[in-house]
């Protein structure tokens, strides 16, 4: 501006100049030929007529200057207020001011500004906005920079600014272009646009807050009926967010039909009342899926001066509450009753007044009804004895809040009977006043009982200490760690009672002599795994060195989750009994030598008896053979009858003989042992044992039975026997039938014939296995009674065992063992 000025005012001066001697070359000619009257005067006044210009014009150039430079000063001076002025304002002002060239280089930037951009003003003029701020270019305000720099335009934005102290803030920024380039004019918002994040980040949380608690608002002009629904409202009642709300709505679909009489009445006599308070109402509403919710509704009442009314008011769901509440009240009476039917008696102090009491009390203390007792004081009640203990327990209970349970104390009935009770007190805040529960258990029946128990006890102790032996109680532990004996422990073992249960270097495992320890734990555990009592014998060592036999019943103890924990039992010396049966033992040994001897003189004497006797029986029976054939005329009817009797009974004695024999060659004869196919020896002996007519009418079942060592013709003599008896007994049934199993035992093979005949009755089942021992009669069923008896020689010679099961009419079974 002042360059433009400086030319204009130069070019007028230079017209001036011009003009005026234009103006002189023209006058001073003709004014000139009208003064001269000579030529030499013309020549002389023409020599003076340049000076007299030069001098005139630097006059007039003078004052002309003088005059312009007066007047510059003075704009100058103008400007310079001006220009201060222009400084002084944007140097004061609140926005922070900047003005950017082309080259967005600072030539201006008042202290707002540089406190705006936590830059010093001397750090910023002559710098570009890129060199004070490293990554400017790259942001949306340098974007509209350089668009207001391009199309000359003004722009307005807010715009968050990275702060060289690693923090940032917010402004506005009016960006406006000047001759310069561009003005910017910043104000810092940072405050206001925090304030307006933590409205919303409240309205949020409010929101949240109302979601959490179940609640929502609504807003309801009564003028109009237009109602407007918090989103919390509507999201509480399952309806999206943009549903349009209207008053019939709320009527039809949301208010409960049973509530809404007393709601609508609720709302309109609040707006006729005149207050601006909307007081609390609880009712029922149903949400979009149709569920009911009971909610509580309150707020305020906007009363306009032109008499309109708006609602604003909260809706919270209280269903949890009204639930509870329900609860509440239904365990409510259920204390009641509980109270009421306790069997213990219960009543409650306060002020030293029975305030309520239950029927227990009530008959406790021999009173009619409940009236009887309430208002009494408790002392009325309470034996005298006990008056200053009572005192002191309602204080502790009363003044320090402590709790007091266990306390025997005496009461008085109104007939004046003395009862033991077992006193609870406990307390309790009521409108202001501390109350006592107090609950009294009747224990004179208890009381009676332990008094007999401790007898009881003491008559035990007696018993025990005269008995002769050592009952005991130990944890569950191989060494026998003992927690109690009775005094039959010193004369058993020669320790105290003390010694077995109180040391820690002497437990009774320790005492059990070492060969029969790990025995005698492992049969413990077999039988606790079991579940059953053990019974043990083993030794031990007294304290005196001797060794003695005990015998010991115990049973384990568990708790009721199944845990065992210990052993209970009672220990007596068998010394003697052990030595007794030692000597018995001694005394059968030798007669079973002897026994041996006479056994086998016996057998070999009826070996010669059978032997001898098979002569005279062949010569009966061919003599009777002769009669039937040579003399059969001679003889009539009643002859040959006894002629056939005496035949048969020869043979009969013959096969008797032929089974003792057989009887006393399986008591001598020496076992072999071979690897026998039993399946192949039992259809062997069957097919010998009957004929084809027999066995079309006989079903044999022969499951698969495995082989055994076992002496082969002793095993073939046993099948023999049981099957042959099985045929024979089951002959008069319609559908015979034999079932021939096996089993699995304890180191044992056990097979099993079992038939569908005649059976027998068990009875008489220790003569099943006996020589010349039958269960039928002979007429029924022929035999000798030799056959189980020899098959019972023969099992037990192997070492084995045979036994029998059966029922008249319904079969028999017959298994025998043989070791594997």
């Amino acid at each position: 501006m002042k360059k433009r000025n400086t030319k204009y005012q130069a070019l007028r001066i230079a017209i001036i100049f011009a003009l005026l001697g234009i103006a002189w070359i023209l006058s001073s000619d003709l004014l000139l030929s009208n003064i001269a009257k000579s030529f030499h005067e013309y020549e002389h006044i023409q020599t003076y007529k340049g000076w007299f210009f030069v001098v005139i014009v630097a006059i007039i150039l003078y004052y002309l200057v003088k005059y312009q430079l007066a007047l510059n000063n003075k704009l100058s001076d103008e400007l310079l207020q001006h220009e201060m002025k222009f400084k002084n304002t944007m140097e004061n002002m609140l926005e922070g001011v900047q003005i950017i060239d082309f080259n967005y280089r600072y030539s201006y930037v008042n202290d707002v500004a540089a406190r705006h951009g936590m830059k010093r003003k001397e750090k910023l003029l002559g710098n570009t906005m890129m060199e004070c701020y490293p990554g400017i270019e790259k942001t949306e305000m340098f974007q509209k920079l350089e668009q207001c720099m391009h199309n000359r335009k003004y722009h307005k934005m807010e715009n968050r600014f990275e702060l060289p102290d690693g923090s940032s803030g917010w402004f506005e920024l009016g960006i406006q272009p000047v001759p310069e380039g561009i003005f910017i004019l910043s104000n810092d918002i940072t405050d206001r646009v925090e304030a307006e994040q933590k409205n919303k980040e409240a309205q949020q949380r409010l929101i949240e807050a109302q979601r959490m608690a179940k609640m929502g608002d609504f807003t309801w002009d009564v003028q109009t009926g237009e109602v407007t629904w918090s989103e919390a409202l509507l999201d509480m009642l399952g309806y999206p967010r943009d549903q349009e709300i209207d008053f019939d709505m709320i009527n039809t679909l949301i208010h409960h039909p049973d509530d809404l009489e007393s709601v609508t009445n609720w709302l309109y006599s609040s707006l006729e009342s005149g207050s601006e308070i909307l007081e609390p109402h609880e009712y029922r509403i149903k949400d979009k899926n149709g569920e009911v919710i009971y909610v509580c509704t309150q707020g305020k009442i906007n009363i306009q001066k032109d008499g309109k009314k708006t609602i604003f008011a909260t809706i919270q769901d209280i269903t949890n509450l009204k639930e509870n509440e329900l609860k509440l009240e239904e365990s409510e009476k259920r204390y009641k009753n509980l109270f009421m039917q306790s069997p213990d008696a219960i009543f409650i102090n306060q002020q030293d007044v029975i305030v309520l009491a239950n029927k227990a009390f009530v008959n406790l203390v021999n009173a009619e009804q409940i009236e009887d007792v309430i208002g009494k004081s408790p002392f009325d009640f309470f034996h005298p004895d006990y008056h200053d203990h009572v005192r002191d327990k309602i204080h502790k209970v009363r003044e320090e809040g402590i709790e007091i349970s266990s306390y025997e104390e005496q009461i008085r009935s109104l007939k004046g009977s003395v009862i033991d009770v077992d006193v609870h007190r406990s307390s309790f805040e009521n409108e202001g006043f501390t109350g006592i529960h107090v609950i009294l258990r009747d224990i004179t029946e208890s009381k009676r009982a332990k008094q007999a128990l401790i007898e009881s006890k003491r008559q035990l102790n007696t018993v025990m200490g005269n008995l002769p032996g050592m009952a005991y109680h130990t944890t569950l532990d191989a060494q026998w760690p003992m927690e109690f004996v009775s005094e039959g422990c010193f004369d058993l073992t020669g320790y105290t009672t003390g010694e077995l249960t109180g040391s820690k270097h002497i437990t009774f495992g320790n005492i059990i002599i070492p060969e029969d320890r790990d025995n005698v734990w492992k049969t413990v555990n077999e039988m606790i795994r079991k579940a059953r009592q053990f019974v043990l014998e083993y030794r031990i060592q007294k304290k005196d060195g001797s060794i003695r036999w005990v015998w010991d019943k115990g049973i384990v103890l568990q708790k009721e989750g199944g845990e065992k924990y210990s052993i209970e039992g009672f220990i007596i010396d068998i010394t003697d009994r052990k030595e007794a049966e030692k000597a018995l033992e001694e005394y059968q040994n030798e007669l079973e030598v002897k026994v041996q001897e006479r056994t086998e003189e016996l057998e070999a004497f009826a070996y010669s008896v059978s032997h001898d006797l098979r002569a005279p029986l062949r010569a009966i029976n061919g003599f009777s053979d002769i009669l039937l054939e040579e003399y059969a005329t001679d003889l009539d009817d009643e002859g040959k009858r006894l002629a056939k009797v005496i035949q048969k009974n020869s043979r009969n004695m013959s096969m008797l003989i032929d089974d003792l024999l057989t009887f006393s060659r399986a008591g001598r004869k020496a076992i072999q042992l071979t690897n026998i196919n039993m399946q192949e020896m039992v259809k062997s002996v069957y097919y010998e044992a009957t004929t084809e007519e027999k066995r079309k009418n006989l079903e044999l079942i022969v499951r698969e039975i495995p082989n055994c060592m076992a002496d082969t013709s002793m095993m073939r003599q046993v099948w023999m026997n049981l099957l042959s008896n099985a045929i024979k007994y089951s002959s008069k049934t319609d559908k015979p039938r034999i079932e021939i199993n096996w089993k699995e035992g304890n180191s044992k093979l056990i097979y099993c014939i079992k038939d569908n005949g005649v059976g027998f009755n068990e009875q008489y089942i220790d003569k099943l296995f006996g020589v010349f021992q039958r269960l039928h009669n002979v007429k029924d069923f022929e035999g000798t009674g030799v056959g189980l008896a020899l098959v019972h020689r023969i099992i037990k010679r192997h070492n084995g065992e045979i036994w029998a099961k059966g029922e008249e009419n319904k079969g028999a079974t017959f298994c025998f063992s043989i070791p594997k």
